[in-house]
C-alpha cells in the first residue's frame, strides 16, 4: 500500500479538488496471500475517502485489456515500456487528443507505478491534467478507451506518445 498507492494519492486528492467524477475500476498485482490484508486497508480511510473499496481487488477483466493493449502497441524498450507510437511535444496531452480526434468519452488512466486503473471522462482528463497528475514522479502513465483503438502514453522523460492501431 505505501509504495503502490499512498503516492498516488497525491493525483486522487488534486482530480477530487477539482470536481472529477472517477471511479476506481480495479486493483492490479495484489498476491493472493495479501488479499484479505489490502481488503481491510481499502475499507479505512485514507483510502476510503478517494473511493477505493475491497471489490477492487476482484478481477473487472482490465489485467486482460491491458495484456491486449501491450500485444496491439508492443514496447520499442525492454527495460519499460514505451509504445512504438508518434512522439509528440512535452505537455501535449490536448493535442494529442485533438490530433487523434477524440470526442467526450470516458478513457481508463493507468500508472504504471501503480497498482490500480482509473476511469474517468477524457475531457476532465485533459482540462485538470498538468505537473501534478503527470510528472517524473508518478512515472509512466497509460490513457486508453475500452475498444484500445488508440493509445495515449506520457513517459517519464516527460514525453507524450500517441496514435491509434495500425
Amino acid at each position: 500500500m505505501q509504495s503502490d498507492v499512498e503516492p498516488a494519492l497525491e493525483i486522487l486528492s488534486l482530480l477530487q479538488r477539482r470536481g472529477v467524477i472517477y471511479k476506481i475500476v480495479q486493483m492490479l498485482h495484489v498476491k493472493e496471500d495479501w488479499k484479505e490484508t489490502v481488503a481491510d486497508a481499502l475499507s479505512q480511510p485514507p483510502y476510503t475517502t478517494y473511493g477505493f473499496e475491497a471489490g477492487h481487488l476482484k478481477d473487472q477483466g482490465i489485467r486482460a485489456l491491458l495484456e491486449s493493449l501491450f500485444e496491439l502497441y508492443p514496447s520499442t524498450n525492454s527495460l519499460r515500456y514505451v509504445p512504438s507510437l508518434e512522439k509528440h511535444a512535452p505537455q501535449g496531452l490536448q493535442q494529442l487528443v485533438n490530433e487523434l480526434g477524440l470526442v467526450h468519452q470516458k478513457v481508463y488512466v493507468y500508472y504504471l507505478s501503480y497498482a490500480f486503473v482509473l476511469e474517468l471522462q477524457l475531457h476532465d482528463l485533459v482540462k485538470y491534467a498538468n505537473a501534478d497528475t503527470f510528472n517524473f514522479w508518478h512515472g509512466d502513465a497509460l490513457i486508453f478507451s475500452n475498444d484500445l483503438s488508440w493509445l495515449i502514453a506520457y513517459s517519464l522523460e516527460e514525453e507524450w506518445y500517441g496514435g491509434r492501431v495500425q
